[in-house]
């Protein structure tokens, strides 16, 4: 492999290593955000999290936080068939879900590039495993004894 060739593999998966990093960030950010089912997500994290602790509703703190859009968007739908056991079926988030809620559709929106940041970096890792080279591989030795392998 060229020199120029492996700076280049190396300097793609340094930077999609940060952009995976990024998106996380992302997500948490606009998670954060979302008001919540009811619109009253973000009003009883205040409430659980400072005294006096008077709760806006009967939930706790870990109940709170999954009452959010996106997490509803993601969840399969049981649909009957007419034969054999009821099956998942998934539906698209689309352009709707974005009025509904736009921070839940910006944390969509980071999920899918992280998604494709993880392929790309599934492709230069594989490029970088082709470009070594095989015989010194396969004839490859220990330079320290392994204790009598």
């Amino acid at each position: 492999m060229k020199p120029e060739k492996a700076l280049d593999l190396v300097h793609r998966y340094s930077e999609l290593t940060w952009a995976i990093r990024a998106c996380a960030n992302r997500i948490a950010e606009a998670i954060d955000q979302c008001t919540g089912l009811d619109g009253k997500r973000l009003e009883r994290r205040r409430s659980i999290e400072t005294p006096p602790y008077e709760y806006v509703g009967a939930i706790d703190s870990e109940e709170n936080e999954k009452a959010i859009h996106l997490r509803e968007w993601y969840r399969p739908e049981l649909v009957e068939r007419e034969w054999g056991p009821p099956c998942r079926e998934w539906s698209a988030v689309g352009e709707g879900a974005r009025e509904e809620c736009p921070h839940c559709f910006a944390a969509h929106t980071a999920i899918q590039d992280r998604k494709a940041a993880r392929k790309a970096l599934g492709a230069v890792k594989a490029a970088m495993t082709r470009t070594t080279p095989k015989p010194q591989i396969l004839n490859w030795r220990p330079d320290y004894d392994v204790g009598g392998y």
